[in-house]
């Protein structure tokens, strides 16, 4: 499979893998009213299994079913001088993230 990276030359998948980083600083929501640091179970193994593919779990934080709180740990985590293309995808998956209420 070979596509383009905006207006370079054609990419494989391969060269793409080998420039790709490795080691991502990420951040764990749980979005719970319910969940204590003892019962996290999803938030637990979600922490293990990207620690355990070699990123860093910088930060983790149980949070309870509130619109306000959510964004505003999202936004400790993904600060707005990201790029604006960043910013964009992080919209995208706030908004699909986001309580349904």
């Amino acid at each position: 499979m070979t596509w383009r990276l905006c207006n370079s030359d054609p990419v494989s998948v391969h060269k793409h893998k080998q420039h790709a980083r490795t080691n991502l600083k990420v951040g764990v929501i749980t979005a719970s009213d319910t969940r204590t640091l003892d019962t996290d179970e999803s938030g637990r193994l979600i922490r293990i299994l990207f620690e355990g593919a070699g990123h860093q779990v910088t930060y983790y934080e149980i949070l309870p079913d509130d619109r306000e709180k959510i964004s505003a740990a999202i936004r400790i985590i993904c600060p707005i001088s990201m790029p604006s293309s960043s910013m964009a995808a992080l919209e995208s998956v706030r908004a699909t993230a986001a309580p349904k209420w």
